[in-house]
């Protein structure tokens, strides 16, 4: 899904330069590849986790983009903002990333800029994200610092829900930013106004 999501974001750049026979396949290809890797999770109520490319909804905006769908870019935009307000806490913390034992933070500062991302794409389509969504991203933004900059005191933070995925051993720990978060940085500033802490690794 997320490969193809990319392949998609390189066809609309090269979409302007098709003649109309390449279009034509392109397009077929593009519509079978959505409807067998994309759509058939597209909408999934996840009770746990925030990770890669908006837990799908990006795949979904490339598509809208590239078909002029703004009935699907509306549907993703009220959908994911619902997944986004119950996956993200009052306090900034994400529901399974933040709590993954030693990888907490790691996974915490990944889907943290796959909101952002994502966020700062309804910002492109003229979507209007709902006030509650920026509170949480900006206290996400702060709890990543505070693991930057305390970690013992980010981690001692409790996790009532089920976790099955933090067994990760002190010598495999990842007590940093995710290096491919890419540009959480400038994402952070210009969603939320948070500076991101320097974080040597």
């Amino acid at each position: 899904r997320d490969s193809f999501a990319n392949l998609m974001v390189l066809a609309i750049y090269l979409k302007e330069f098709l003649d109309d026979d390449e279009l034509t396949v392109l397009n077929a290809y593009i519509k079978k590849m959505n409807k067998k890797f994309i759509q058939p999770d597209a909408f999934n109520n996840v009770d746990k986790g925030f990770y890669a490319m908006g837990n799908g909804g990006i795949p979904n905006l490339i598509y809208a983009h590239w078909s002029d769908n703004k009935n699907l870019a509306a549907k993703e935009f009220n959908f994911r903002f619902m997944q986004i307000n119950k996956l993200f806490y009052e306090d900034g913390y994400i529901n399974n990333n933040s709590f993954r034992g030693y990888r907490g933070l790691w996974y915490h500062s990944y889907g943290l800029n796959s909101a952002l991302g994502y966020v700062y794409l309804a910002n492109l389509w003229g979507a209007k994200v709902p006030e509650k969504i920026l509170f949480k991203l900006t206290q996400a933004s702060r709890i990543l610092n505070l693991g930057i900059s305390d970690y013992e005191k980010y981690a001692s933070r409790k996790y009532d829900g089920e976790q099955n995925n933090n067994k990760y051993k002190k010598k495999h720990a990842r007590m940093h930013t995710h290096q491919e978060a890419i540009a959480i940085d400038t994402l952070m500033e210009m969603v939320t106004g948070i500076i991101l802490e320097y974080d040597a690794i």
